[in-house]
């Protein structure tokens, strides 16, 4: 085996604003976090920082370490992320809002020594997780599926 990189990428559209998206993704970890647990943990803790932790329950170490934060549509972690010894990853998750809802964009790579089978699996785990992200959002009260929040403010439409 030999160290090779590799990178995937999904994009999602949401019917859901950018703020219930992110909190989906951010505050609510659990709901989709065995989508791509390598281990079958259900669930992780976000420490909501620059320089906080992921940790997946019951691990002994971080998952990883989050090095961009914005709640406007950025997450970046970068870390072991269960992976084999040498190996390390970075994922980024995007949130890009438009007038349909917002477009999630995750990308995930790897390098170092790898297997190509492995990577296939793991390729369409985090194709799972953007799509359970979209539909958690939907779901959750207020998505545009169902009511605007423009409309739910008060405001006009």
């Amino acid at each position: 085996m030999s160290a090779a990189t590799f990178r995937t990428g999904h994009e999602v559209l949401v019917r859901a604003p950018v703020h219930r998206v992110w909190r989906t993704l951010t505050g609510d970890v659990g709901s989709w976090w065995s989508t791509v647990s390598r281990h079958g943990a259900v669930s992780a803790s976000l420490e909501p920082y620059v320089g906080g932790r992921v940790v997946e329950e019951n691990a002994s170490r971080p998952w990883g370490t989050i090095t961009g934060w914005c709640p406007a549509g950025h997450l970046e972690v970068r870390g072991r992320m269960d992976l084999p010894a040498g190996v390390s990853g970075l994922l980024e998750v995007e949130l890009e809002e438009t007038a349909d809802g917002t477009w999630l964009h995750v990308l995930h790579q790897v390098a170092g020594p790898w297997e190509t089978a492995r990577w296939v699996r793991s390729t369409d785990s985090w194709r799972t997780m953007a799509e359970q992200v979209a539909l958690l959002a939907e779901q959750s009260r207020g998505s545009l599926g169902l009511v605007p929040d423009v409309l739910q403010a008060g405001g006009h439409g």
